[in-house]
């Protein structure tokens, strides 16, 4: 897999998944592909629910990329219907 350079002009899209095992996420801009992450779930990891294992490959991609995305539009896609209806019912371990 070649990695592209980011171009600052254009938007950035973070596409993240999550399994019972592992969060994964991929850092892209229309013309390529510019980083992935993925972490392996520990044992207390493995315990959350779906929802909580998918806002967590969220946000541990967005620190993941920090230096790269800070300060830019980031488009996030993930394929959990469940995140997009949250609408403030967030765990205590989801706010932290």
């Amino acid at each position: 897999m070649t990695l592209k350079y980011p171009n600052l002009t254009k938007k950035f899209m973070l596409e993240c998944d999550a399994s019972n095992k592992g969060i994964g996420a991929v850092l892209y801009q229309e013309f390529g592909i510019i980083g992935h992450f993925n972490k392996k779930l520990n044992p207390t990891e493995m315990n959350y629910s779906i929802v909580e294992k998918e806002i967590f490959a969220i946000v541990r991609a967005l620190i993941h990329f920090a230096e790269l995305i800070r300060g830019y539009y980031v488009k996030i896609y993930t394929d959990s219907r469940n995140c997009t209806f949250l609408n403030g019912t967030l765990s205590n371990r989801m706010n932290r």
